[in-house]
């Protein structure tokens, strides 16, 4: 068997697993480019979520076989797992502000109390 199968046999079930949010990402892509004129901003915020979250799932798979078929002794590549898992933490959570931020971008705001306060005295 030849380094590059080994590789694509390593590979493949792990992008699989992630295959479910790669294609969300995929869906959601399309989704904000159909929606650009109605919510440009939004739909920019959006993009930008989900292509971080959709690198993210894309980009471990390729880094963890890379690492696996590398050679390296588990104590040498120890170091550079916590950097890519830092990395890969960043990017979801990224990903996620800035859905966040496509969600709320653009509201327009109404005054209305909030869920668990008091009601206002009622006056005679």
């Amino acid at each position: 068997m030849t380094q590059t199968s080994s590789s694509l046999t390593f590979l493949w079930p792990q992008l699989l697993y992630a295959a479910p949010v790669i294609f969300v990402a995929i869906a959601a892509v399309v989704v904000c480019i159909m929606n650009w004129q109605k919510a440009p901003t939004a739909a920019m915020f959006c993009l930008i979520g989900f292509g971080l979250i959709g690198f993210n799932a894309i980009l471990g798979p390729i880094l963890t076989t890379l690492m696996f078929h590398s050679g390296e002794s588990p104590g040498m590549m120890a170091p550079l797992w916590s950097i890519i898992a830092v990395v890969r933490i960043i990017l979801g959570v990224a990903g996620y502000v800035f859905l966040l931020i496509a969600v709320f971008n653009g509201r327009q705001g109404e005054t209305k109390p909030a869920p668990f306060s008091a009601p206002p005295p009622h006056s005679p």
